[in-house]
């Protein structure tokens, strides 16, 4: 017995034949299933397809923004981390050479707003190129 003799399509026309086949196709690589619940008519079929692939692609694209933000977030972090090792090396470099703290803070300010500038010309160099 064969899905066309199953599925009571053995004399349709070949269109509703291919309709058929690719519905169930799309069901599949979907990964939608084979519920108790499916699409009987072509036009079902065609409306199911199309929803299915829809589905399919709008889940594509909520992983990848997903997968995205993520990304930035750990990027972030870990400048901010790259950050602050910088200012506790420089902290330990003050601290072992007895410098008087208004000193430190202008040492402090100083390589902070040294680092915003790079990373900023870091930004600058990716838009020019």
């Amino acid at each position: 017995k064969t899905w066309l003799k199953t599925a009571g399509l053995l004399c349709a026309p070949n269109g509703v034949k291919y309709m058929a086949s690719f519905y169930f196709a799309t069901m599949t690589i979907t990964t939608v299933g084979y519920g108790d619940i499916s699409a009987d008519t072509t036009g079902e079929q065609a409306v199911a397809t199309v929803m299915m692939f829809v589905g399919a692609i709008f889940f594509g694209y909520l992983v990848s923004t997903t997968t995205l933000f993520l990304e930035k977030v750990s990027s972030q972090k870990k400048e901010l981390t790259n950050y602050h090792d910088k200012v506790e090396l420089v902290d330990g470099w003050v601290r072992n050479r007895a410098i008087p703290k208004k000193l430190n803070m202008k040492i402090r300010s100083y390589y902070s707003i040294v680092w915003s500038k790079a990373a900023d010309l870091q930004n600058e160099k990716e838009i020019l190129q």
